[in-house]
């Protein structure tokens, strides 16, 4: 389940300070964020993406309050508190069991995942910080208790097990059960990413949902995740164009980012496979297939620097390696 390697480099601002006298264990992880719902798959499909979070967790021989109890590395973790506030520690303190252990743990973040941009930053960092606190704790971290407990800090399962598995998740829960199947994506279908300046947290994307949905509506979207799924099993293009249409979550989502209407209008004419909203947003995916990878990512810059809201565009890949042990020892 966890892939293990102790070849790949870490950020250099993410390598560790403390002096190697002051440390008894430590742990460093690489976890990969993701992009879900694809569309009408609202909160069943999970994709990660080679943007990651970097969790190290140092446990000192004792505690030494001149020790910051968080250190936060590049541009991105340093938008996240540094204390006890940080959803880290918050999750350290509510997951570890020995109250002495947690007040030995030093903690150090490095992240290139877009905070509130739909694309799995929260995520992973959750899934880092369960599977440390059940090593710490002396548990062997596995996939459904890793998840269910992931789960209480964020219900948005989908997320969490990309990141967790790597590659394409399918996953399922319920109060009875919980469900994971990955599928391999279509290497030949590459994935862009277009990241507006502004946030959109999931609790004010949620929150433009209504209740209560039309059946019809429904139906049709049950339709099209068949579609979708049946799509990627056979690497069927123009099925998966088809398919990716949603009923659900985007019609409802476009007045907090109606620039996902302007970029559908962009590509109409365009030999692209679909656009959607990555995740609960802001960030929005392009799929394209390899001949036209490098031509629209061209357009795409073009276009987003025509826009009146400032938005950068990068291309990313599928991680298919998931939480990774960089560090146990």
């Amino acid at each position: 389940m966890i892939a293990s390697s102790l070849s790949i480099e870490m950020p250099s601002e993410f390598r560790c300070a403390l002096p190697i006298d002051k440390i008894e264990k430590r742990l460093t992880l690489r976890v990969p964020g993701s992009t879900a719902n694809l569309g009408p798959a609202f909160d069943t499909i999970g994709l990660a993406l080679k943007v990651h979070s970097w969790l190290d967790f140092c446990v000192l021989e004792r505690a030494d309050k001149s020790v910051p109890l968080i250190r936060r590395c590049g541009a991105i973790a340093k938008q996240l508190p540094s204390d006890q506030l940080n959803l880290i520690y918050k999750i350290l303190a509510k997951s570890i069991a020995d109250p002495t252990l947690l007040e030995r743990i030093r903690i150090s973040v490095y992240s290139d995942i877009p905070l509130e941009r739909g694309m799995g930053s929260s995520g992973s960092v959750i899934i880092g910080t369960i599977y440390a606190a059940m090593l710490f704790n002396g548990e062997k971290p596995v996939t459904e208790e890793l998840l269910a407990k992931a789960s209480e800090f964020e219900s948005h399962i989908d997320n969490l097990s990309a990141s967790l598995l790597g590659g394409l998740v399918v996953s399922h829960k319920s109060e009875q059960e919980l469900i994971t199947t990955t599928l391999k994506w279509p290497q030949a279908w590459k994935l862009l990413v277009l990241v507006p300046s502004f946030a959109v947290s999931t609790a004010k994307s949620r929150a433009v949902l209504p209740e209560k949905y039309a059946r019809a509506d429904v139906v049709e979207n049950l339709q099209r995740v068949a579609l979708i799924t049946t799509a990627i099993c056979h690497e069927n293009p123009e099925l998966f164009k088809l398919a990716l249409k949603d009923k659900i979550h985007e019609p409802y989502r476009l007045q907090l980012i109606p620039q996902l209407a302007d970029l559908r209008k962009a590509l109409l004419d365009k030999p692209v496979l679909g656009s959607a909203l990555s995740g609960a947003g802001s960030a929005m995916l392009v799929i394209v297939e390899q001949e036209h990878h490098q031509h629209i990512l061209q357009f795409l810059k073009t276009w987003a620097a025509k826009q009146t809201t400032d938005m950068s565009v990068f291309e990313t890949s599928v991680d298919t390696d998931g939480l990774t042990v960089i560090t146990d020892c």
